[in-house]
C-alpha cells in the first residue's frame, strides 16, 4: 500500500516548481491576444450581419478583420514577443492610415452596403465592396492606438540594435 501511496504522490505535480518557458507573456502579446480575439468576433460577427453595430461590413472588409484578429492572436500566443512587436506595429500603422485617411479625405454620402445612412465621413476605397464610414473610422482609430501603445511597451524596453539582430 505504501508502494502505490508514494506512486500516486510522485505523479501529482509540485507547487514549487517553476513555470514554463514562455509562460508569461508580455505586455505586447496580452495586447495582441485581447485585440487580435476581438477583431476575430468582429469580423465573424461582420459575416454575418453586415450593419453590425452600426458598421459598414462587405464581405471584404469582414474577411480583412477577421483575419486581423487570427494573424495578431497567433503572434501574440505563440510567437516570440519580437514577433508580436511587428505584428501591432503593421495593424497598428495599417489600420491608423485607414482612419486618418476616412477623417481627413472622407465626404458627406450613403454607404452602399452595411448600415446605409448618410455619413459624413463616408470613403469609398473599392466601391460596393470597401467602403468605410465615421464608426469604421473610429473602430480603426482606437484599434490602431491600442495595438500602437503595445508596439511602444515593447520598443521601449528594448534597443534599436535588437530590431536588427536575428
Amino acid at each position: 500500500m505504501s508502494l502505490s501511496h508514494s506512486r500516486r504522490h510522485n505523479s501529482t505535480p509540485s507547487f514549487q516548481t517553476p513555470p514554463q518557458e514562455g509562460f508569461f507573456k508580455s505586455t505586447t502579446q496580452v495586447i495582441s491576444i485581447i485585440v487580435g480575439l476581438l477583431l476575430f468576433t468582429i469580423g465573424l460577427c461582420g459575416f454575418l450581419d453586415s450593419s453590425f453595430i452600426g458598421l459598414h461590413f462587405s464581405l471584404t472588409q469582414s474577411f480583412i478583420i477577421f483575419c486581423a484578429g487570427v494573424l495578431l492572436s497567433y503572434f501574440g500566443y505563440y510567437s516570440k514577443k519580437k514577433a508580436a512587436f511587428f505584428i501591432c506595429l503593421f495593424f497598428g500603422v495599417y489600420f491608423g492610415i485607414l482612419s486618418f485617411i476616412g477623417f481627413t479625405l472622407g465626404s458627406p454620402g450613403t454607404p452602399n452596403l452595411g448600415y446605409q445612412k448618410l455619413d459624413q465621413y463616408l470613403i469609398r476605397i473599392i466601391p460596393h465592396f470597401y467602403e468605410l464610414a465615421f464608426l469604421d473610422h473610429l473602430l480603426h482609430g482606437f484599434i490602431s492606438i491600442i495595438l500602437l501603445i503595445g508596439a511602444y511597451d515593447w520598443k521601449r524596453k528594448h534597443p534599436l540594435s535588437s530590431l536588427i539582430k536575428r
